[in-house]
């Protein structure tokens, strides 16, 4: 206590009944022998930012390309679809130059990259074939086309009492089918524009198409539209045929009866004689030129005419 304070309280225990107030409170100073910057607190300079955290950098991982062959087809949109087959080949970083035709490989990599379209409509996929452009690269353009032709190739045709691939009969012309069945197989042995039955004396009747031993006609007098097909499996014939469900080219009347209980055979020219066909689905002919108890003959799809 201070020399001031303690006359005050001498003076007041005095008077006895003085008050003594208290004084300002005592300076604290620093400690003896220590720094005066010791008791200085430290404030927060707001003018300076604080330190942000370095970024982390993340190395790029190098993206694989999409496996040839590896696209999914619109199986209706062409240019959509051409441009997606192209886009799948040229990701490749082999064929991504200018000049893919150049590289080795090529070849086969263009028939892996159109093997999603085999399971299109071909009349679907000759629009496509067209429609292909890879680049400046004429070359690679010719080869991509040519790799897709082949694989068309290679459709199998199935052929029902109503049906040629996927043309049901009256709904498309010669000119619609012709590219699409030349284009599976091939340019046909002989096109007839007198085929089958002559149905008047001007000598409209049917064209036909035939490969072989299959032979596939057109009513000329219903604006050429699609009418029937004939095959004679023991001869040569297209070997990518089948008939639909499963059934064989082949088989005697007991063998077809024993699936179609019900069924029956009966003359073509209606004078009990050969040749006999049975009808085990709807137009659908099996023909026997002999004994129903032999091997068929022949099939017909759509209609038999008299004259046939």
């Amino acid at each position: 206590m201070r020399r001031s304070g303690l006359v005050a309280t001498l003076f007041c225990l005095a008077l006895a009944g003085c008050q003594v107030l208290p004084g300002p409170p005592p300076v604290t100073g620093p400690a003896p022998g220590a720094s005066p910057s010791a008791a200085v607190t430290p404030t927060l300079d707001l003018s300076t930012p604080a330190p942000t955290a370095t970024p982390s950098v993340t190395a790029s991982v190098p993206v694989a390309p999409p496996a040839l062959g590896k696209w999914t087809p619109t199986c209706s949109d062409a240019a959509a679809d051409s441009a997606a087959l192209v886009g799948n080949l040229t990701a490749q970083p082999a064929f991504a130059g200018a000049r893919p035709s150049s590289v080795a490989g090529f070849g086969d990599a263009a028939a892996s990259a159109v093997r999603p379209l085999y399971d299109c409509p071909v009349a679907h996929s000759l629009r496509v074939k067209d429609a292909i452009r890879v680049g400046s690269d004429a070359d690679a353009t010719s080869i991509v086309r040519t790799k897709l032709a082949a694989l068309l190739r290679t459709v199998v045709l199935t052929l029902s009492g109503t049906k040629v691939g996927r043309f049901p009969f009256g709904s498309v012309t010669l000119g619609e089918a012709r590219p699409v069945l030349v284009a599976v197989l091939g340019e046909p042995d002989e096109t007839n524009p007198k085929g089958g039955c002559v149905l008047d004396e001007d000598g409209a009747g049917e064209t036909t198409l035939r490969w072989g031993s299959f032979l596939v006609a057109f009513d000329n007098r219903a604006g050429g539209a699609l009418r029937a097909w004939q095959l004679r499996p023991t001869l040569a014939h297209p070997k990518n045929l089948e008939l639909a469900g499963g059934l064989p080219f082949r088989a005697t009347f007991a063998e077809l009866r024993a699936s179609v209980p019900s069924l029956t055979y009966s003359a073509i020219f209606a004078n009990d004689a050969p040749p006999y066909a049975a009808e085990p689905r709807t137009h659908l002919y099996y023909i026997w030129d002999g004994a129903v108890t032999a091997k068929s003959d022949g099939l017909a799809g759509g209609t038999i005419r008299a004259c046939d």
